[in-house]
């Protein structure tokens, strides 16, 4: 005959945890990043101390950095730090829409492949292997 022990659950591993798995560090490390670089797309305005490409009349061209352009100003006389923080906006917005664009596409002719019956299931996977070897043939061309 057995006794039943107590045994007491296994501690977890300190750090992020996501539907009870620890999160790596790199992925802690990325999402990080992209939160940072959300929040100044986001606030851009607010935050850039010059207008989108606003070049004012007292600013000299290719100035250094200093304490009123932190990363200084270009060949124009724009202030370099407004430019990237509104460039970020366009940059992440634009890539916004292609995965979104992207994922549409997916979804859409996943279903159709799904729905539609085996043919175009066969169709749709011989035109992606087609494209596939197709751009592997461009890639090892010599040039």
């Amino acid at each position: 005959m057995t006794v039943a022990t107590e045994t007491k659950p296994k501690p977890k591993a300190p750090g992020l945890r996501l539907y009870g798995h620890k999160v790596p560090l790199s992925a802690q490390i990325g999402f990080l990043i992209i939160a940072l670089n959300l929040l100044l797309m986001v606030f851009a305005p607010y935050i850039a101390p010059y207008g989108e490409g606003l070049v004012p009349a007292d600013l000299e061209k290719s100035a250094w950095p200093s304490a009123a352009h932190w990363f200084g100003t270009d060949a124009i006389g724009r202030d370099i730090l407004s430019q990237l923080l509104y460039g970020a906006r366009l940059s992440i917005g634009l890539s916004l829409i292609t995965t979104i664009i992207a994922f549409f596409i997916g979804i859409v002719t996943g279903f159709a492949a799904a729905i539609m019956g085996r043919w175009v299931d066969v169709a749709l996977s011989r035109s992606v292997a087609t494209s596939r070897l197709r751009d592997r043939g461009l890639r090892d061309r010599p040039a």
